[in-house]
């Protein structure tokens, strides 16, 4: 499905200065390819690397939260870019990489994004056969989902951050899911606050994270053309009583959770989706509160592990 950008007129000046960061992004990928790997059990245990991982994400948050202080995706990419260029450290470069990629997707280096984001992991002492290896046949991913949705109820589809390519086959298959009967659509990245994302039929920045990549802002936009009847977001709350700009919100869906349970999750049947709308909110102060390091560290002695 072809994807619609509107073009604007951009000022010399705003060429030059993506270029430059073009090429500054194009620099640092060069330099990680000699630290973008996970380390072996040779080199550091897991609970080492664990822990290296948990500083870089804080650093990695508070480094997202002044950017996001900056006007325009421009501005607030290139502090993304600087903060990414300055520290070598392996375990920031790996965490902070995918950051730094989704912002990539958002100026439109999806190149610079797939290797910013991409990890070398050595093989392990305990790795499993490849699924490669098995008697497996190549078949077009649509036609086959489309085939095994048939007598199914829900519909769920894995996409990539940091490589936006993975998300046209949600595009595509949008439509032919809705003659077949499906009426949801669940995405990961609205904003509660948007009250008139329906009215208009297109998201806007101010509409969710990910809708400032272009493929992302596809997918919402042809989801309410097509007329899906509810648009879920990203809080857990209430999905009953929807109504013109109102939006039901994100479900915690587990491997192993029965479709009746995913029903009255959806609709906000029994104790289930009022007791994972107050963990949710338990954990996200504890996480703000603590930092995520010794948040980890807390929810590990009181799970034992």
């Amino acid at each position: 499905m072809a994807t619609h950008i509107h073009s604007r007129l951009i000022r010399v000046s705003m060429r030059a200065t993506i270029l430059a960061l073009l090429f500054m992004g194009a620099g640092s990928v060069a330099h990680a390819a000699s630290v973008k790997t996970t380390p072996s059990s040779r080199d550091l245990t897991q609970q080492q690397w664990r822990a290296q991982q948990l500083i870089a994400a804080d650093k990695s948050d508070a480094i997202m939260r002044d950017a996001q202080k900056q006007q325009g995706l421009l501005a607030q990419y290139g502090h993304m870019q600087i903060a990414y260029d300055s520290n070598r450290d392996r375990a920031f470069q790996l965490i902070f990489g995918q950051y730094l990629s989704w912002y990539q997707t958002y100026v439109g280096n999806y190149n610079g994004a797939r290797s910013t984001f991409s990890i070398a992991q050595p093989t392990q002492a305990d790795d499993g056969p490849s699924p490669l290896s098995g008697p497996w046949q190549a078949r077009p991913a649509a036609d086959v989902i489309l085939e095994m949705a048939k007598d199914r109820q829900a519909v769920f589809f894995n996409e990539a951050h940091s490589a936006p390519l993975t998300r046209t086959l949600t595009i595509q298959l949008l439509a032919k899911l809705r003659e077949q009967g499906f009426t949801h659509f669940a995405a990961e990245t609205l904003y509660e606050t948007d009250k008139d994302l329906n009215k208009r039929k297109y998201p806007t920045a101010a509409s969710g994270f990910y809708v400032n990549e272009p493929l992302y802002g596809e997918m919402v936009r042809t989801a309410l053309r097509l007329g899906y009847r509810h648009v879920l977001n990203s809080v857990p709350g209430a999905n009953f009583g929807w109504q013109q700009g109102h939006y039901l919100e994100r479900i915690a869906v587990t491997q192993h959770l029965p479709l009746q349970a995913f029903a009255s999750l959806v609709q906000w049947r029994g104790l289930r989706p009022r007791a994972n709308k107050a963990r949710f909110a338990l954990l996200a102060w504890g996480k703000r509160a603590l930092g995520t390091q010794r948040y980890e560290r807390l929810r590990a002695r009181l799970i034992g592990r």
